[in-house]
Order: C-alpha cells, then structure tokens, then sequence
C-alpha cells in the first residue's frame, strides 16, 4: 500500500510537470508572437517614417529649386527696371534738350517776327548787334500814366540791374550809388522793344530838347537841354523813387517815353532805361498869346485917338 502510494505520486508529480512545462512553452509562443508583432509594427513604423521624411526631402527640393528660380526671375527683373530707369533718364535728357531747343527756337521766330513787323531798318538792328553788350544797365520800375500834363510833378522808381538778369539789382558796385537823370526821349526809339542794346550816340539822337532852354527852362542848367526839370538824382545802393520831376513841354499829339541815363560815373557803359510810351497834354503858346495880346492893345489905342480926333477942334 506504501508502493502504491508512493507511485501515485510519483504519477502525479510527472504530470504535473508535464503541465507545468505545457503552460511554459505556451507562454514562450505568446511571448514570441507578441514579440514578433512588436518588432512588425516598430519596421512598419519605422517604413512610414522614412517615407514621411522622403516625402519631406523632396519637398524641401522642390521648395528650394522653386526659390532659387524666384531669386533669378527677381535678378532678371531687377535688371529689367534698372534698364527700363536708365531709359527714361535718357529719354527725360532728350527731352530736356529738345524743350530747350523750342524754347531757343521760339525765341529767334519772336525776334523775328518783331523785327519784320517793325519800322526800325535793318541798319539799324545790325548796329545794335555790333555794339558791345554792357554788364549793367537801367530800369524803370514803375509806369507812367499814359496822359500827364505838362508841368505835373512825376513820381518814377528806377534800379540798376545786371543785363542778363532783370531781376538782381546791382546794391554794391560803385555804380550802385551813380548820378542818373531823366530826359524825354521819342516814342519811335525802340518801340516795338524788340531792341536790346544801342549806342550811346544812338540814345542821345533821340533825346528831345528844349526850343528855347534859357527862356523857357527858367534859367535851370540842363546838362542836355533836357525839358525836364529836377531830372537828376542819385541812385541808392542800386533803386531810387524819385518824385518831384516835371516836363515843361507838350508832346503835339504824339507819345513820348521817360529816358534814364547815368550822368557820372561815365566810365564803364550802362545801357539807358526807358519808360512806356505816354501823352504830355498842354497848349499854352506864350508867343502866339503875346501877339493876340498887342493886336488887341493896338485896336483899343487907335480907337482911342481917333475918338480923340473927333473931339478935337482941328475940324472945327
């Protein structure tokens, strides 16, 4: 009974390591299969990152090649606005030049037409061209009115200015503080001003005089018989407003212009200034008045004494 005892648990020993050793090699497979799996899912993974970052690589070409064909097509057109700014700076040059040469070309047709549509001969215009260009001369700056009376006190402004710019008047050149004075010069001199320089002979021709300066100037010392009286002033530091001048002369029915002339310093030529062109209205004629006068003083005497004979006793 002992024996048998003791086979049975050897039996049962036996099987039970015999189970036991089953459930290991199950658990090994499992184990094994789970492994396998794990090992599947982490290439599989492993795959799919790898794509992804293929993927990403070729991208990031393609990017890169699309950037650097932007960066040459904003090259290309970089240098087509430098080309397209360098030609119309060129153009803006040309057109500079060719507005210059109308301006040039305006001016000479109006010289022209001025100078065909005037009276002035061309003797005359080729003398002004021949005579040397001066560096300043004399403006007035103020208008006379177009009729004044003979004898009304005139109000002028006068500068000295550069002769290629009106505008810059001469303050400190010691002509700048010169002796000026004013004549009357004849309306036809220069009257389509289209002349812009003459002598000074050429000025002085067409100053008008007085008939009769000592008699009817009043004894005033008019340096060229000029009939204006108080005439001669001193500019200061290039301008003067000069009021106080008169014209003790008629101008007959025809217009006449305001001369400005430098009396001293005579050195250095300065181009005379003119005025607009205006009327001196006044027709008191002294002489013709005198002689009216004693007609009538000769009417009234014989009258008088041959009243006189009447009453006389030599008829008696």
């Amino acid at each position: 009974m002992a024996k048998k005892k003791k086979r049975w648990t050897e039996g049962e020993s036996s099987s039970c390591s015999s189970s036991s050793t089953d459930d290991m090699s199950t658990e090994e497979t499992k184990s094994r299969r789970s492994r396998s799996q794990a090992q599947r899912d982490a290439r599989r993974k492993k795959s799919e990152v790898i794509s992804i970052l293929t993927e990403l690589k070729e991208e990031m070409c393609k990017q890169s090649k699309k950037l650097t064909e932007s960066k040459d097509d904003i090259s290309e057109i970089r240098k087509q606005l430098e080309k397209l700014t360098e030609s119309h700076n060129n153009q803006s040059k040309k057109l500079e030049k060719l507005t210059e040469s109308h301006s040039d070309l305006c001016k000479q047709l109006e010289l022209h037409t001025k100078g065909t549509s005037g009276d002035d001969s061309a003797a005359s215009r080729s003398q002004s061209n021949q005579v040397q260009q001066p560096r300043y001369k004399l403006k007035f700056t103020s208008e006379v009115t177009e009729k004044i009376e003979k004898g009304q006190s005139i109000d002028i402004s006068v500068a000295l200015v550069e002769y290629n710019n009106e505008d810059r008047t001469v303050e400190d050149e010691p002509l700048a503080s010169a002796t000026v004075e004013l004549v009357v010069v004849n309306a036809e001199f220069n009257q389509h001003d289209n002349q812009y320089n003459w002598s000074r002979e050429d000025f002085d021709s067409n100053i008008k005089k007085a008939r009769q300066p000592n008699s009817v100037a009043g004894g005033v010392d008019q340096s060229v018989k000029s009939i204006v009286s108080n005439g001669q002033f001193n500019l200061v530091h290039g301008v003067k407003c000069h009021s106080g001048s008169k014209i003790f002369s008629n101008s007959s029915n025809k217009k006449v212009r305001l001369g400005v002339k430098v009396v001293c310093p005579t050195e250095e030529r300065v181009l005379e200034g003119l005025s607009n062109p205006f009327f001196v209205r006044g027709h008191d004629r002294p002489n013709r008045r005198d002689s009216r006068s004693n007609r009538q003083d000769s009417k009234y005497s014989f009258l008088r004494f041959y009243k006189y004979i009447l009453n006389s006793s030599v008829f008696i």
